[in-house]
Order: structure tokens, then C-alpha cells, then sequence
């Protein structure tokens, strides 16, 4: 009797864990389309240019010598922000020596959406442990959202084809401004 309830426990286990590493495929979502943005501040971070309400960011803060943007967001209890950070493909890329060096980011990231894809980086990337990774393009605009349980930081990348830049926003970010970033987020020659 023990022995039938403990291999029904187990045959539950295991497909509650092949049904959920199904959900970590790479799953196509709709670009969110362009919302007027009226007392929207402009942002630009490396070639990126968000347009942002200030009703949602309380303000822009700059480490010294940091690679990336701190987002504080309006209303967000302390220690609660996004974070906008810039990395050389080649130093994502090369946390995983057997990746070519010619790997792009794009190829990279779809390659994380594989369930036979390269499983160090795809557990080191946060995509095993994802409830979802999704991708949304508009042009030459990528968006990679690797969404984590509620209580944990979510990631976006996003990666320009043909640019040699992967930017990541990771922290509080809800669908809504997820949402709200993508609508107005473009490509611009850096001044």
C-alpha cells in the first residue's frame, strides 16, 4: 500500500516538473503598441531610448563609474526600483566558454528558450526556474522577458540586431510597465 502511494507520488512529481520545465520554452508575444506619452521624460542608454512617465519614475540615479541606470519608481517602497544595465555581448557570451565568440545576443537568447538549449545558462539565466520567457520584436528591437515567480526580480533583455550590446532592466517590473517601457522604446544614434 505504501509502495503504490509512493509511486504515484513520484509519477506526480515528475510530471508536474516535465510540465513545467515545458512553460520555459521561448514563447512569442505581441510588441505593445505606441501610447501617447504626455509629461514623458526621454531617456537614452547606450543606443536605447525610453520614454518614460514621471508619474511612474520618481527619479534616475547614476553609480559612479556604474555600467547602468538606477529607475526609482514613484511611490515604490525603499529598495524597490529597476535597474537598466549595459554588457558587452562578448562578456555574456563568454560566461559560457564552449559558445562560439561569434554568438549574437539574439542567438544566445533564443538559444536559452530551447529546452535542449545549453542548460548551465539557461539555469544561470533564471530561464529553468521562469514561470514564462517570452519575446516580443518590433524591427530590430528584441525583448526577452524571463518572468519569475511574484516575489522574485524580474529580467528583460533586450538586444539591438547587429549591436554588440546586451541591455538588461531587472527589479520590480509588473506587465504594466513592462508594457508601458516597450510601447515607447526605440533605437537612436547615440548623441
Amino acid at each position: 500500500m505504501i509502495r503504490n502511494w509512493m509511486s504515484l507520488a513520484v509519477a506526480a512529481l515528475l510530471t508536474c516538473h516535465l510540465s513545467a520545465s515545458g512553460a520555459n520554452r521561448l514563447e512569442s508575444r505581441p510588441w505593445p503598441r505606441p501610447a501617447p506619452c504626455p509629461g514623458c521624460m526621454t531617456l537614452q542608454f547606450g543606443e536605447l531610448e525610453l520614454r518614460l512617465p514621471d508619474t511612474s519614475i520618481d527619479r534616475v540615479f547614476a553609480f559612479p563609474g556604474a555600467t547602468g541606470l538606477h529607475l526609482l519608481l514613484r511611490g515604490a517602497l525603499p529598495g524597490r526600483s529597476l535597474i537598466l544595465l549595459g554588457s558587452p555581448r562578448q562578456e555574456v557570451i563568454g560566461r559560457y566558454p564552449e559558445l562560439p565568440c561569434s554568438t549574437t545576443g539574439q542567438q544566445f537568447l533564443d538559444m536559452l528558450g530551447r529546452p535542449n538549449g545549453h542548460s548551465l545558462a539557461r539555469q544561470a539565466e533564471g530561464v529553468e526556474r521562469a514561470i514564462r520567457y517570452t519575446k516580443a520584436s518590433k524591427g530590430r528591437l528584441h525583448a526577452y522577458w524571463i518572468e519569475a515567480a511574484e516575489a522574485e526580480t524580474q529580467t528583460v533583455q533586450i538586444v539591438v540586431e547587429g549591436g554588440d550590446t546586451v541591455y538588461t532592466l531587472a527589479g520590480e517590473l509588473t506587465p504594466e510597465l513592462y508594457d508601458l517601457v516597450l510601447a515607447n522604446l526605440r533605437i537612436a544614434p547615440i548623441p
